[in-house]
């Protein structure tokens, strides 16, 4: 969609923002990202219906009818970001990978 992108010139990297002409780039401003990212991740069919099973004996036990993967997911982000013993518990899968 227009407007969505940053051009480079908008991080003073290309030819309309490439710096003061001493050699030196101009430090501007970046843009705050205001709208969503949209992430894909592709799933082992049995990691996915594994995933699957456990949002739905999760949303049984939060008494909805029905509990999204993007909600785990998205409360999954927010946790590892916050939480230092999990983040360290998925440093030490992605060791053993």
């Amino acid at each position: 969609m227009p407007g969505d992108r940053e051009t480079a010139a908008e991080h003073g990297e290309g030819p309309a923002g490439s710096g003061t002409g001493d050699g030196h780039r101009r430090l501007e401003p970046t843009v705050t990202r205001t709208r969503p990212v949209r992430t894909t991740v592709d799933l082992d069919p049995t990691l996915h219906r594994r995933l699957k099973r456990w949002t739905a004996d999760a949303a049984v036990k939060l008494d909805v009818v029905d509990l999204p993967l993007v909600e785990v997911l998205r409360a999954l982000v927010r946790r590892v970001i916050v939480d230092e013993d999990l983040a360290a518990a998925v440093l030490d899968d992605l060791r053993a990978r």
